[in-house]
């Protein structure tokens, strides 16, 4: 061993053993309580819980909302036009996707403009589906009660025939109710978070960057 490495080890052992020394008299001073220093969590973690049936049948999902965007909002309100309200659904969690993509019959409904056309390739092969510009909102309840918000302006894909697909499985909520299709929630998205899915419990927990959300 080198005179400069074996000085910089020395060097290092001393300060650990200065800091052990130093969180000692802390607890000694507190009466036997270690001092707890609070870290800030850098994600908003939350959970969901459906029960195993209704995971299984319509897999991890959230509630969200699709609007109008605001230039288009403002363009409407200008002309003294309706601005067409949000439309609140759920959206599914869904890994194989490369980015969230809103329901066509959500797209239509809001009077979105179309923007481009693209042809994806999927396990059923090509297909040709409509993008628009449309604005995403999600907002989420944490462990302590606060509101957050995830907010953004993007072209997004539409998924073709949402509804009926979902229908003509017979997904249901756990109080019979039908469930509202809005889109999926892809990898652009996920990539700002950790999931863990208890399939057995039929619920799922997501933890979402604090980076990514507007907060309360």
């Amino acid at each position: 061993m080198s005179g400069s490495k074996h000085d910089a080890d020395k060097r290092q052992a001393e300060h650990r053993a200065k800091q052990k020394l130093k969180r000692k008299d802390a607890v000694r001073k507190s009466g036997g309580t270690p001092p707890v220093t609070t870290v800030p969590s850098a994600w908003v973690k939350f959970e969901y819980n459906y029960g195993p049936d209704m995971l299984q049948g319509f897999g991890p999902h959230v509630i969200a909302e699709w609007a109008v965007p605001d230039r288009y909002a403002a363009f409407l309100a200008l002309n003294n036009r309706p601005v067409p309200p949000p439309i609140v659904g759920h959206i599914l969690v869904d890994t194989g996707a490369s980015s969230t993509c809103i329901a066509e019959e959500v797209a239509k409904e809001l009077g979105l403009t179309q923007i481009d056309t693209v042809t994806t390739y999927g396990a059923h092969g090509g297909q040709t589906s409509r993008v628009y510009l449309a604005k995403f909102r999600l907002s989420v309840r944490d462990e302590d009660g606060q509101i957050h918000t995830v907010e953004q302006e993007l072209a997004t894909m539409a998924i073709h025939d949402m509804q009926g697909l979902h229908d003509a499985m017979g997904v249901r909520q756990s109080d019979g109710s039908p469930v509202r299709p809005v889109g999926l929630l892809g990898r652009d998205f996920l990539r700002h978070t950790r999931l863990t899915y208890h399939g057995t419990e039929g619920r799922f927990q997501i933890a979402v960057s604090k980076a990514l959300v507007r907060q309360p």
